[in-house]
């Protein structure tokens, strides 16, 4: 399991997921993207300039599916996922997204993973920012797990 969360919700999101599939969890981290002054200048003034990501401890190569977690921003996800997917899709075997966002419309964020990453996800699943703050999207994720459950072998 591997997620950037800006706010906190998707980090939540992805927390119960980790914990349902009883997978290794991990945190996007970008050193562009340090506080929110950071980022609002990236995304205004170095569009094309490759982000760094930290450097992680799993490797998504090691495992039988990765599961990826993106926030919505304007509609797409936001360029750590991006530069993530672009970065190590090579090495996913099975891939399963996840988004979350303010508006009720899923937008195009989890085609844009798919399109990015160039692989077909075995399950996808959309988190209203609303029902993951009240604590109500446990069912959503028992579904997404359901889905997810068919693909054998260990989860990151």
């Amino acid at each position: 399991m591997v997620y950037f969360s800006w706010s906190g919700v998707t980090a939540r999101v992805a927390e119960e997921i980790a914990r349902a599939l009883s997978a290794d969890r991990e945190e996007i981290k970008c050193y562009e993207y340090k506080n929110l002054l950071a980022a609002v200048l990236q995304m205004m003034f170095a569009r094309n300039k490759e982000l760094r990501l930290f450097p992680l401890q799993y490797q998504p190569e090691n495992y039988d599916l990765v599961v990826v977690g993106s926030p919505t921003w304007a509609g797409r996800p936001p360029p750590p996922v991006m530069v993530y997917l672009r970065r190590y899709a090579a090495g996913f075997k099975r891939v399963a997204f996840f988004s979350t966002s303010a508006s009720p419309a899923e937008q195009n964020v989890l085609a844009e993973m798919a399109r990015v990453s160039g692989k077909e996800p075995v399950a996808v699943a959309h988190f209203h920012r609303s029902v993951v703050r009240l604590r109500d999207f446990v069912r959503q994720v028992q579904e997404f797990i359901a889905r997810v459950s068919g693909s054998p072998g260990s989860a990151a």
